[in-house]
């Protein structure tokens, strides 16, 4: 890159760097007359977390957090994204891959080769952090440390009691050095304080004072112009600000780490200020009053309108303008805020990017508007306005341009700064690239043990199955067990991963661990369990009975297993049976060439394929699995079970039944299963299979949607609330392209790669 000849005038930089003095005292700086600020670096838990990310219990504290925090300031968070060296990131997102004797070894060298020859597609080597600056006003600096110093205790509680953040109180020094960082944002700019290293042990207050020049010589950029419109030069940097100029009421918790990472070297800040809900509705009111003309427009429709006169009143606002607009939403806000009695705040978003190229900023800048729409949110470029945002990006709290936005604390409490969810991820798996943006698509899926993977024919499930087997295996220690109705597609792919797959296996539906229910009702997986099989061995609902019929097979079938789930052998309900042949009918049908297996599984092999051909089949196979994998757990081993497919279970209110209590105890064991749906569009279209269906979504945590067809991907936008701006994405996909959505992310990704030209990607053909 061709480096700036340029240096900027100290004392039009002096002027621009938005600040009036420092102190060394409480790192405070005072950014206007009698303003001071303090700021924190907030920092991730370095312990290991135990248990699983919670939504609802994160946007509660972030609710507390915002509340407090606004009632003794003003206060803004700033998350910085920045360059991260390649080789450190790859490392910390690669498969290790010694281990002497590690049949997987050469896979997991496919694996990791995959990560580093997309790593450059996107901007994924950066690394975020996030900052707090609180702000006061004081008389005096000494009065302004004593507020701080108050405040100090309960803001590192608050933050603490979420997942154990700290909020870490920065010094002067380490504020200008982030501030240096910010004015240098090249990788390899000079150091912080080499300008007034006086003694050679880098900066410091004497040193500067040495040599005649204040803080902001320290921080100073050697280039800064901000003549052009819509971007500015930082040093050898070309930067655009831009601001979110509406928001919808439903939002993602991770739209703003979204936004943030269209670029490895970016900065987004939110500024948060406590409002006075009465005088600014009252301020709102005359303003939007004051702003708009009324008009009496006749009407001239009828006759009778004519003759009465009639007029219809006209209002229009005479300003159409960022003020207008925010005056008249904040009258909106308030009256719902009055009404429902909820607290309001204000907010500004205003994001940074900085690139190394005009090609590089447009480029950015494109995936940034992308990605605000992929939310709903529309932002704006601050056009002759980029030395105030640029000013008000900084972390000092000193907002320059009125973007001002209102907010009820809950909306802003979705909106997460702080990467919460990032501390319960163990082993982050790749998943393919962002459709949107390029970057890696990493996910612990351990952290979501249900999911559903659904898509017309041919749009990548088997192959979505394949490699989130894969992943597993390649980044754990678990097994693996998946069970399909066509074996034949998975024969290569055992052979690859160097497991085994078994044609035929009828397990003892009677043989169960004791801890097989997980609940103090220790039959009533039992019950359930016995009540589809019963229904699905004799197939009564696919008979297409009336529903009277229907329901007395279903009663009928429930009876029976709450008989049946006492026995702990086959032998046992034999006896019964023959004494009591009219309760234990369906039974007495269903046990007709009826023949178990011994065990195959063993724990030795990490990978199984288990086929099987009808209902009955795939039940008694899961219901095996099960009891299986609560068997490993006591030996701190996992069993991840993959179901392709599962749509013959949902059509029966019992199959349903018993799926639902499944999926409930593998999300409290942390047992991953993965449905697939084949014919997702027969079943919303099916009365009965459709009302399952639903209660059936409620208990998926992931979900991984390819190409769908209309019918059944309303059903899951509707369902999923699924962003408007991302249905194209599961439309008329390619294989492999889909969206993948969680409680905590929503993404577009594709993992198709070509007609599997890479070496891995064959591995799955």
């Amino acid at each position: 890159m061709k480096q700036s000849t340029k240096t900027t005038n100290r004392a039009f930089m002096h002027n621009n760097i938005p600040y009036r003095y420092c102190y060394e005292e409480g790192g405070m700086i005072e950014i206007e007359k009698d303003i001071y600020t303090g700021s924190y670096e907030i920092v991730p838990p370095n312990k290991e977390m135990k248990g699983s990310y919670n939504s609802k219990m994160t946007k509660m504290i972030m609710e507390e957090i915002l509340q407090k925090l606004a009632e003794k300031f003003s206060f803004q968070f700033t998350i910085r994204n920045r360059y991260r060296d390649k080789e450190e990131y790859l490392a910390s997102v690669m498969i290790d891959e010694k281990g002497a004797g590690d049949a997987y070894s050469h896979l997991k060298n496919l694996y990791n080769n995959v990560l580093q020859e997309n790593c450059d597609i996107g901007h994924n080597n950066f690394a975020h952090t996030v900052y707090l600056t609180i702000t006061t006003e004081a008389h005096t600096p000494e009065q302004a440390l004593e507020i701080f110093a108050e405040a100090d205790t309960w803001i590192k509680e608050i933050f603490y009691s979420l997942y154990g953040f700290q909020a870490r109180a920065m010094t002067l020094e380490e504020r200008l050095e982030l501030l240096h960082d910010i004015y240098h944002p090249g990788a390899h700019n000079e150091e912080f304080g080499a300008k007034v290293d006086y003694d050679g042990k880098g900066f410091s207050i004497k040193s500067m004072q040495r040599m005649n020049m204040d803080t902001k010589d320290v921080i100073a950029p050697e280039y800064y112009d901000c003549k052009s419109r819509d971007y500015m030069r930082v040093g050898n940097f070309y930067v655009r600000t831009y601001f979110i100029n509406s928001i919808p009421e439903n939002i993602s918790d991770s739209v703003l780490l979204d936004l943030a990472s269209v670029s490895s070297n970016s900065v987004l800040s939110i500024h948060y200020e406590q409002v006075d809900e009465e005088l600014g509705f009252q301020v709102a009111a005359k303003h939007v009053k004051d702003n708009t003309e009324v008009k009496n427009i006749p009407v001239r429709d009828t006759v009778q309108d004519r003759k009465e006169h009639r007029v219809r009143r006209q209002e229009r606002a005479v300003r159409q303008n960022e003020e207008e607009y925010f005056y008249q939403s904040a009258l909106n806000m308030f009256k719902r805020a009055k009404s429902q009695s909820h607290t309001l705040l204000q907010a500004s978003f205003v994001i940074t990017l900085f690139a190394e190229s005009m090609e590089e900023l447009e480029r950015d800048s494109k995936l940034l508007r992308v990605s605000a729409s992929k939310y709903v949110c529309q932002i704006r470029c601050l056009d002759l306005q980029q030395n105030e945002g640029f000013q008000s990006m900084l972390p000092l709290n000193n907002l320059k341009v009125n973007v001002k936005r209102m907010f009820q604390v809950e909306q802003m409490a979705v909106m997460q700064p702080l990467c919460s969810q990032s501390i319960y991820e163990k082993e982050l798996m790749f998943y393919g690239l962002n459709s949107i943006n390029d970057n890696f698509v990493l996910m612990d899926r351990s952290n979501f043990p249900t999911a559903m993977i659904a898509g017309v024919e041919n749009s990548g499930k088997t192959f979505s199955v394949k490699r989130e087997a894969a992943n597993t295996l390649l980044g754990t220690d678990d097994e693996v067990v998946i069970l399909t109705n066509n074996p034949r597609e998975y024969h290569s792919f055992a052979r690859n991963f160097h497991g085994h797959i078994i044609g035929e296996f009828h397990p003892d539906i009677f043989s169960k661990d004791n801890n097989y229910n997980l609940d103090k009702d220790k039959k009533i997986l039992q019950r359930r369990f016995m009540a589809a099989y019963l229904i699905s061995k004799l197939g009564f609902h696919r008979t297409c009975p009336s529903n009277e019929l229907l329901q007395s097979y279903y009663e009928q079938a429930e009876k029976e297993a709450e008989i049946l789930a006492e026995f702990s052998s086959l032998n046992e309900a034999l006896l019964y049976a023959k004494d009591h042949p009219v309760e234990l009918q369906l039974f007495v049908k269903s046990i007709e060439n009826l023949s178990f297996h011994e065990d195959v599984l063993n724990g030795r092999d990490r990978l199984t394929i288990m086929g099987y051909k009808k209902e009955d089949e795939l039940l008694a196979q899961l219901d095996y699995l099960w009891n299986y994998a609560v068997q490993r757990k006591k030996k701190n081993s996992t069993v991840w079970i993959f179901v392709d497919s599962v749509d013959e279970l949902i059509y029966s209110t019992t199959g349903s039944d018993y799926l639902i209590s499944l999926l409930e105890r593998a999300d409290v064991l942390k047992t991953p299963i993965t449905l697939v749906v084949e014919d997702a569009v027969h079943i919303v279209t099916n009365q009965r299979a459709v009302i399952e269906f639903e209660y059936l979504l409620d208990k998926i945590r992931c979900f991984r949607l390819f190409s769908l067809n209309p019918v059944e991907r309303k059903k899951f936008v509707e369902k999923l609330n699924i962003s408007r701006q991302l249905i194209p994405y599961f439309v008329d996909r390619s294989a492999g392209e889909g969206v993948l959505i969680t409680p905590s992310f929503s993404v577009a990704f594709n993992d198709r790669f070509a007609d599997k030209e890479d070496e891995f990607y064959r591995l799955f053909a």
